[in-house]
Order: structure tokens, then C-alpha cells, then sequence
């Protein structure tokens, strides 16, 4: 009895942990996790299983920088909301594999389909260096995150008749109806001690315009924005994630994980259109709530920003007992701490 006691004690503790944000290990190690793509669930004629997967890849997706162009730039020492959103296109397995089979299948975007699919949101407030000039931008996150600031990834049965395809044109189904699917991980946003959060952006344009003349913003979907042209640009982001809760019918591992998220960005966009909506993972219905105010020349025009996000891979690690034991000690909980590392080594040798 004493041990189940101490195991609910520790759990708590845990999620203590995890929403003061502090680093249980660090957020740049990938360690392969056990993963069920449907959460042990039969979809149509598919059942995965669980695997050994070390990262997500996601498909290319949209973000939108909120009210943050200003007199035709990004501008030093300010500050905006960033939202993003997009689907997972495939696992990368530990041992080596493809992706099992179901993941996307559907019969025609908005109908129901016979697969599944797995989406993410995010919303983060973004601050911009003062080092940053008028044709490059070092973005990091800001120490005080917007009340919608967090990442959420969604799972959705496309069997289900209320299910909605996750479409980038009108950036509708990236967050499942209840009846549909479910939130499988979930983090906060603060900045991880020692941790990179960063990102950067650089308008080509500006710096070689000769090279890098301006383009049409949208022109896979021309018929959203049109009219609107963009500057071209490159950039990159690292995002680290500290003390995420899972869906453990998903994530078959600790009840929490860190996660490392890193992607390019570019404009103009190449891979998918520009969205028309953006959606917000603070809310707990669908809801396409975002409509960028693009007009002119996105990035200089404003007031909002559209980028397209590609390259985009997502590792988990799980905390290790050591970085376990000096995050316990600093809330004054040693005992408990040792116990459980003592007798985790215990069980490892029986």
C-alpha cells in the first residue's frame, strides 16, 4: 500500500513538474517512443499497432505572424502571436520501415474516408531580437506567452461522418470535432533553461533583390489572395517543448515527454496554398477563428505575415530519472525522488 501511495504522490509531483516547465531532460535528445497512430483502435480496414517511431514528419504548413509588420517590417523589440497548423504525413521508425498504412486515407476531402489522420496547432507569442534588421528577423519566445499560447495534436477517425479532412486552403479540420477525434499531446509554452528557442528569418528580397524579385504570394490556390504578392524568404525555427501530457493510448510512454520541433521557413509558397483561416488550440471545439489581414505585399504591406513551413520534424525524449531526481530536489522532494530511481534499477536487475 505504501508504494501505490508513493506512485500517486509521484505522479502529481510529476505534473507539477511538468506545468512549471521545468527541464526534466534535455529537450534536444530523441529517444525512440512507442507510438499507436490510432490509439489501439480498428479504423476501417486498418489497425497499425503500436511501433518504435523516433519523430513525426509533417507535411508543409502554414503560419501566420499576427499584427507583425509594422512601416514595412518586422519590426526590433516587438512582439506577436504566431499561429500554425498542419497534418502528419509520415513516422520515421526506429528500426528502420515505412509508415504503416491508413495514415490520410480518405475518399474525397470532406467526406468520410476509411483511414485516419493526425494534425498539430500551435500558437506561441514571438519576440523579435533588437538585433534584428530591417531584411532579417531572430525570433525567440517571449518569457510571458499569450493566454492561447500552447501545441496541440489531434487525432481524427475519417470513418467518423462528422470528420473534416484537414485542408490548407480553407484551414478547415486541423482540430477534430469531438465526435471525430481527440487531443493525443499537449504542451504549454515557456522557454526551456538552456534550451534554443529560436527563430530566424531573412527577406531575400531586400537583400538581393535582383536575385530574389518579388513574387506571387499564393500561386498553387490563386484564387486566395488574390492579387497579393510576397518578398521572397528563408528561415528556420527550433521550438522545445517541456513536460508535454500525452494521450498514453497514443503515446505509449510516460504521461509526459519532451519534444523538439524544428522546420524551415519560405516564402513564397511553393508546397501548399496559403491559408484562408488559421485555428487557435486554446479553444476546445473547431473553430477556424483567425483571418489574416494580408494585402498588398505580404511581409511588407501588413499588419499580418504568411509563411509557408516546410522540412518539418518533431523527436520526443523521455526524462531520465538523474535530471528527474535534481527536478524533484528543487521542489524539496528527494526522498520520493531516490525511492522511485532506486527502484527502477531494482526492477531493471530482477
Amino acid at each position: 500500500m505504501t508504494r501505490i501511495g508513493n506512485c500517486v504522490k509521484l505522479r502529481t509531483v510529476l505534473s507539477a513538474v511538468a506545468a512549471l516547465g521545468i527541464s526534466l531532460a534535455s529537450s534536444a535528445q530523441a529517444d525512440p517512443i512507442n507510438f499507436n497512430p490510432t490509439g489501439g483502435a480498428t479504423i476501417g480496414t486498418f489497425n497499425p499497432g503500436t511501433m518504435n517511431i523516433t519523430s513525426f514528419n509533417w507535411g508543409s504548413g502554414d503560419a501566420l505572424g499576427v499584427a507583425s509588420i509594422s512601416g514595412g517590417n518586422i519590426v526590433p523589440g516587438s512582439t506577436f502571436q504566431l499561429y500554425y497548423q498542419t497534418k502528419l504525413i509520415g513516422l520515421n521508425m526506429s528500426g528502420g520501415g515505412t509508415t504503416p498504412a491508413g495514415l490520410n486515407v480518405f475518399i474525397a476531402p470532406g467526406n468520410a474516408g476509411n483511414g485516419y489522420q493526425i494534425t498539430e496547432v500551435a500558437s506561441f507569442t514571438e519576440f523579435v531580437s533588437p538585433l534584428s534588421t530591417s531584411s532579417a528577423a531572430i525570433l525567440t519566445l517571449n518569457p510571458v506567452q499569450a493566454a492561447n499560447s500552447g501545441v496541440k495534436i489531434y487525432f481524427e477517425d475519417l470513418t467518423k461522418a462528422t470528420a473534416v479532412v484537414a485542408n490548407a486552403d480553407t484551414g478547415a479540420g486541423f482540430i477534430p470535432p469531438a465526435s471525430a477525434g481527440t487531443t493525443i499531446f499537449s504542451s504549454g509554452l515557456l522557454p526551456a533553461a538552456g534550451a534554443s528557442n529560436t527563430s530566424n528569418y531573412t527577406d531575400t528580397t531586400k537583400t538581393s533583390p535582383g536575385t530574389n524579385p518579388i513574387q506571387t504570394l499564393n500561386p498553387l490556390t490563386p484564387t486566395n489572395y488574390s492579387g497579393v504578392t510576397t518578398d521572397q524568404g528563408t528561415g528556420s525555427t527550433v521550438l522545445n517543448m517541456t513536460g508535454a501530457s500525452v494521450n498514453t493510448s497514443f503515446f505509449l510512454t510516460p504521461a509526459f515527454l519532451n519534444s523538439q520541433f524544428s522546420s524551415n521557413l519560405r516564402n513564397n509558397f511553393a508546397d501548399i496554398g496559403a491559408s484562408l483561416k488559421f485555428n487557435d488550440p486554446s479553444t476546445a471545439a473547431p473553430g477556424m477563428t483567425i483571418t489574416p489581414n494580408v494585402t498588398g505585399n505580404n511581409g511588407t504591406t501588413g499588419p499580418d505575415f504568411l509563411l509557408e513551413v516546410s522540412g518539418a520534424t518533431q523527436n520526443f525524449s523521455v526524462p531520465e530519472p538523474a535530471s528527474l531526481v535534481m527536478a524533484l530536489s528543487a521542489l524539496g522532494i528527494v526522498p520520493l525522488a531516490t525511492w522511485r530511481v532506486n527502484r527502477s534499477r531494482r526492477l531493471a536487475k530482477a
